[in-house]
């Protein structure tokens, strides 16, 4: 491409249109080709965001009893919503989509006693938060799915699974730092055979020293 490129600046006798020739057919090929292999990589890719917790949340509001005309309080009626560590995950995921142009998503979590108690999967709201995030256009262009998974363990096991069953060969695991040692000791026997990297995400307000302390009490299990 350099030499066909050189040629074409120093031949002023020419045509403009005899050069415009010569540069699109010498670049032209050579673009599409890299272009394609371009798309076929991110193809190939499968993102995994791990999911974390739903959130039930009350407030005690002051309430007047008309009855008796006293003032009491009450717990009003329960809102659900993704804490902010999930939120995170989600704009994190939401950017590598972007620069990556990343067409496959799994995001992982269900239901569960101690990570949400909705009426709606935690994964569904996590990809709905995401494509929100993206916007329409963009969300529309991407594979969205979600796992019935309830523990890291199951999470990497679906992630297998989806990987195995779209065909993909690489697989990028999203979680967050408190998290991340845990997941790649996991993700690294479960995909020995598998290109594998991850990505952290900033981890939430919600991330206490108990959730630090109970990742490496988990740890040892799995080394």
């Amino acid at each position: 491409v350099g030499i066909l490129l050189k040629v074409c600046s120093t031949s002023p006798s020419d045509s403009n249109k005899v050069r415009s020739e010569l540069l699109i057919g010498a670049v032209l090929p050579l673009v599409l080709v890299r272009l394609l292999n371009s798309m076929q990589k991110h193809n190939m890719i499968l993102l995994v965001v791990l999911g974390h917790k739903t959130e039930r949340r009350t407030e005690r509001r002051i309430v007047l009893d008309h009855e008796t005309g006293k003032k009491g309080e009450r717990d009003s009626d329960a809102v659900f919503e993704l804490s902010d560590t999930a939120k995170k995950r989600c704009a994190t995921a939401a950017d590598l989509i972007r620069t990556k142009r990343l067409k496959h998503v799994l995001v992982t979590g269900a239901f569960g006693e101690s990570f949400n108690t909705s009426d709606a999967p935690h994964g569904c709201q996590m990809i709905s938060a995401i494509q929100q995030m993206l916007g329409t256009e963009l969300a529309a262009d991407v594979q969205f799915h979600s796992s019935a998974t309830a523990f890291t363990e199951e999470d990497i096991f679906a992630a297998r699974r989806a990987e195995v069953d779209l065909d993909l060969s690489e697989v990028i695991f999203l979680t967050s730092e408190f998290h991340m040692e845990r997941v790649k000791l996991i993700a690294k026997y479960v995909f020995r055979d598998r290109q594998v990297s991850f990505e952290a995400a900033p981890n939430g307000t919600d991330i206490k020293k108990a959730d630090w302390k109970k990742e490496r009490e988990e740890i040892p299990k799995f080394e």
